[in-house]
């Protein structure tokens, strides 16, 4: 049964009449719920008019997502004092609700006191190093505030298991945020720094973590490759690939790219090719391995020759040539942007944009492919 139009309070939302009487006989026609009405009471402060609304209302319904999801992401955000956009996708609603459901979370820990069982891994630290170890859940909550990530997603496995710690260190001006787990393979127990973020999630380059594995006492086995020494092969792999699209007459290839909310993938793959052109047509492709030696404590890499469709290899590359720069463009609000290459004048360029409340080019960069003779 419809609630009557004369027991829902609509004055505080100060409409003028011209759209006041339409919401009225929307209520009526059962076409907003009387329950929505708190929900046009927080997004009307995000329209630039109240006129806005009545065209706002068909895009919510549009939408498809459940009332009570929308009101509690409008309702984070005023917490959070994070601005929205009334006109954002159902994807882009999504992705600031898992976004927003994570600073919860991380306030949350904040307010905690948890303490942290990691003595097994003091005792492998060196005395003094230029960090501290996050000791409690209420520690832990104000690094992923402060840092912006979803360290967070880690208190489950620090209470549970006494081998693992977070550890914040301070290399190169900068706060990074260190995974640090005790090894109990051989005799001797070691530590293994398992992973490094820095704000937003920003992943830390192979020198930094040599940085840091120094300043906690870390050996790194010889095997390790020097972290100056570590290349970017995409460039070969290009270099390796612009014949064989040349000799099937594809003029350029360009790849789209998007991620947030803790992952990212390629979204469109679009060959500039004559017709009759098969995209996934498999040749015999180099696959590179990275294998975890437990005895060395470092990785090896053997290659073998793969039949892998075109579209794939594309993919691949343009997936490491995104691992090479550094950037994060999948976590948080996320990122966005397009690999390019231009087949036929033998240039290829990567365009890497971060969201923040706006987005920013991070990282551009074109080269030109050097042919032998």
């Amino acid at each position: 049964m419809n609630a009557s139009i004369e027991t829902i309070n609509l004055q505080s939302l100060n409409l003028p009449k011209r759209v006041l009487q339409p919401i009225k006989q929307l209520i009526k026609l059962d076409a907003v719920k009387p329950e929505e009405i708190p929900i046009v009471e927080l997004i009307l402060s995000n329209l630039p008019q109240p006129d806005m609304l009545l065209p706002w209302l068909v895009h919510y319904r549009g939408l498809g997502l459940a009332r009570g999801y929308f009101k509690d992401i409008l309702d984070m955000a005023v917490t959070f004092n994070r601005l929205v956009n009334p006109w954002w996708s159902k994807k882009r609603w999504q992705e600031e609700h898992d976004s927003l459901s994570r600073l919860a979370t991380l306030k949350t820990l904040a307010e905690e006191n948890i303490v942290y069982e990691n003595q097994l891994v003091r005792d492998l630290l060196p005395e003094s190093f230029p960090g501290y170890v996050i000791s409690s859940s209420r520690r832990l909550g104000m690094e992923g505030l402060r840092q912006r990530h979803c360290v967070a997603s880690y208190h489950h496995l620090l209470v549970a298991n006494q081998n693992s710690a977070i550890i914040s260190m301070f290399v190169d001006k900068c706060r990074w945020t260190c995974e640090v787990y005790r090894r109990d393979y051989s005799e001797t127990p070691y530590l293994d720094v398992t992973q490094v973020k820095g704000l937003l999630n920003q992943p830390a380059s192979a020198k930094v973590i040599h940085k840091i594995k120094n300043a906690l006492g870390i050996e790194e086995s010889a095997n390790a490759p020097c972290p100056e020494e570590v290349s970017a092969d995409y460039h070969d792999q290009l270099t390796a690939l612009l014949p064989i699209l040349r000799d099937r007459g594809v003029a350029s290839v360009r790849v789209e790219f998007d991620g947030s909310g803790d992952s990212g993938s390629i979204e469109d793959v679009n060959f500039d090719a004559p017709e009759g052109f098969n995209e996934k047509e498999v040749i015999d492709w180099p696959n590179v391995v990275k294998v975890w030696d437990s005895e060395t404590r470092a990785f090896k890499f053997s290659e073998t020759i793969e039949p892998t469709p075109l579209v794939e290899i594309v993919e691949r590359v343009t997936e490491d040539w995104l691992e090479s720069t550094g950037v994060d463009w999948y976590n948080n609000d996320g990122g966005y942007g397009h690999f390019e290459f231009d087949v036929e004048n033998a240039r290829y360029g990567l365009d890497v944009n971060v969201r923040y409340t706006e987005s920013s080019v991070e990282y551009s960069d074109e080269f030109e492919v050097e042919l032998s003779e």
